[in-house]
């Protein structure tokens, strides 16, 4: 119903109005109620922050908050997808809203976007849909589950493991869902290379001694912000860890 033409109509007229104020109006529509169209205005205006280029699509399905909250950025994900080699092959883990798939797939041949939250999942499969973005197979489970129960190889696995766990932020590797310090092995058996996202707050050195092959670090900022750690792990890399600062401006990136 939130997908019907008046509906979003609605929606696009009032794509500027405070959406805690749409939630206590009555909502026009009898199959809508006013709490949804307030979740899809602040949706809204968080992906025009984030990723406002999607915003040029009408129709768009936006998730909870908090999965927006988490989503990277049109900034940070088109980097990423500046480190996957041409035509190759992507798994993304813990895909999310899709961005950082959305991004790996204007390099890459095929993309998979694993995401365990089922609803997410079909959100992510019709927002691509929307965005005329078809070498994305989006697969609603466990993407460590489907790793083991494959014998599929892919050239880059990406993961960005969970930072929020019973609702607390946590900032160990160790204590981050799901644990990638246990897959090593698992991971290095499906793929040459492993891009895995983490906090700005983690500990570049402790890192280091605890993830394998590590061939890069990046320490992405955007708009002097540091909002990512990026290490790049290489299937056999036995040379120091190279530490790249990354400034994100407008007009590129700037290492």
């Amino acid at each position: 119903d939130l997908l019907t033409t008046d509906v979003q109509s609605y929606i696009h007229a009032n794509q500027h109005s405070n959406p805690a104020a749409i939630a206590l109006q009555k909502s026009p529509f009898e199959t809508v109620t006013a709490r949804e169209l307030a979740a899809q205005i602040d949706g809204m205006q968080r992906v025009k922050k984030k990723i406002p280029a999607w915003l040029e699509h009408t129709g768009l399905y936006f998730p909870e908050k908090l999965n927006l909250e988490q989503a990277s950025s049109s900034a940070t994900g088109a980097f990423k997808s500046s480190l996957i080699a041409k035509d190759s092959r992507v798994i993304d883990l813990t895909g999310g809203f899709g961005v950082d798939s959305y991004y790996f797939a204007q390099h890459a041949r095929q993309v998979t976007h694993c995401e365990i939250n089922e609803d997410l999942s079909q959100i992510v499969a019709h927002n691509f849909k929307v965005l005329h973005v078809s070498h994305v197979d989006c697969i609603a489970g466990d993407g460590l589950e489907l790793l083991r129960s494959q014998e599929t190889s892919y050239d880059m696995i990406y993961i960005d493991p969970s930072r929020r766990v019973k609702q607390q932020k946590v900032f160990c590797l160790e204590d981050c869902e799901p644990n990638i310090l246990e897959s090593q092995d698992l991971f290095f058996s499906r793929a040459p290379y492993i891009l895995t996202k983490l906090a700005p707050l983690l500990d570049i050195q402790l890192a280091l001694r605890s993830l394998a092959q590590v061939k890069d670090v990046y320490v992405v900022s955007v708009d002097n912000d540091c909002k990512e750690l990026l290490f790049m792990q290489e299937r056999n890399y036995l040379g120091s860890p190279q530490k790249h600062a990354v400034r994100l401006l407008p007009d590129g990136p700037h290492l």
